[in-house]
């Protein structure tokens, strides 16, 4: 069974003829077609209430929720584990092809979701700019690229 609203096809949770949104903004005295409440099961919607968006497309927007070790945005997306700046380029409309399968930062802010400053490359174009910005060495015994923590960690001697 559909919730009853215009335009509304959410199945989960129906109760007096409405899904879980519309019931409880009608409980709380809210417009059932206000923006917000068409919008709110909207997991698209839900992804970008998580990230500062700013007017400027030149400023960084920022995830503002969980992050990994290296500081890149964490989140669910299709019940799945994804990087906050891969889900953004992927919503924005970018497009990975059979060889560029990530997405690069432009800004170097692994917080990052601003679609203007993301970009799908190869895995090769990524570690190669990361090395060119400096955010990855080569070890001096092995040749092998350094990620930052391997770079302190071998400059204290560890």
């Amino acid at each position: 069974m559909n919730c009853l609203f215009n335009g509304c096809a959410n199945t989960k949770r129906i109760t007096g003829g409405l899904c879980e949104v519309h019931y409880g903004r009608k409980r709380r005295g809210v417009p059932l077609d206000s923006v917000r409440g068409l919008l709110d099961g909207s997991q698209e919607f839900r992804f970008w209430q998580r990230v500062a968006v700013t007017a400027n497309p030149d400023k960084c927007w920022e995830w503002q929720m969980g992050t990994d070790k290296d500081g890149y945005g964490q989140t669910r997306f299709d019940g799945k584990k994804a990087k906050s700046h891969v889900v953004a380029f992927l919503l924005s409309g970018g497009e990975f092809t059979q060889e560029k399968r990530c997405v690069i930062h432009s800004c170097d802010n692994p917080k990052c979701c601003n679609p203007h400053h993301l970009s799908a490359a190869t895995m090769l174009e990524n570690m190669q700019q990361a090395f060119d910005r400096h955010r990855l060495l080569r070890c001096q015994i092995t040749g092998r690229l350094l990620s930052p923590k391997s770079q302190a960690v071998s400059q204290q001697g560890i």
